[in-house]
């Protein structure tokens, strides 16, 4: 079949109707690709703030753990009668009831005033007591038992900064109960709010 151009005003709607819908055509590609790439970005931002939400709640449930140690951590403390001010009369008492148990003859003690120590957890700051102690022993294991009692029982955290132990001037005395001499630096720490909180 050969074609000339008598037939061309024939197929002129033809053409005009094949290059429309070309048009059309691309038209409708070029839209389904910016519906894509718009939905490839409403995904792509949608899992941005899934993964912001996921770290959010992580950094929650960190924080609530961190909160349920301190908590049960206060509690500990506040049941054992470390927070709140320094008991003096009570620590006293205590001393003189370990000296008891343990047998030990002697024991002078001097409780310094109480001293905020640096740094503060919030609206609580720590408090020391500073106590200087002298012991008589019979033998070392009596100052281990001694600490451990108090570090068990005190309404207070109990610090041990120093302690040296020496012959005493009397141990060779066959009749002296004591031969060794303890002096030891304890703080008695306790917790308590912070002044102007």
């Amino acid at each position: 079949m050969k074609m000339d151009r008598s037939d061309l005003p024939k197929l002129q709607f033809s053409l005009l109707a094949a290059i429309g819908m070309m048009a059309i055509g691309g038209l409708l590609v070029y839209a389904a690709l910016q519906s894509a790439n718009a939905t490839r970005s409403a995904y792509a931002q949608a899992q941005a703030e899934r993964d912001d939400f996921a770290k959010k709640l992580q950094r929650a449930r960190s924080e609530e753990a961190d909160i349920r140690l301190q908590s049960a951590a206060y509690a500990t403390m506040k049941q054992r009668g470390i927070v709140g001010d320094e008991q003096r009369l009570t620590w006293a008492e205590l001393l003189d009831d370990i000296r008891s148990q343990r047998g030990l003859v002697e024991m002078r003690y001097e409780i310094a005033p109480q001293q905020k120590l640096s740094g503060e957890s919030g609206r609580f700051a720590f408090f020391a007591s500073p106590m200087k102690l002298q012991l008589g022993l019979l033998h070392e294991e009596d100052l281990t038992r001694f600490i451990s009692d108090l570090r068990q029982r005190a309404s207070a955290l109990i610090q041990v900064r120093s302690c040296t132990v020496k012959r005493a001037a009397n141990a060779s005395d066959r009749g002296s109960p004591v031969n060794l001499q303890a002096d030891c630096e304890i703080d008695w720490v306790t917790l308590r709010e912070a002044a102007g909180k």
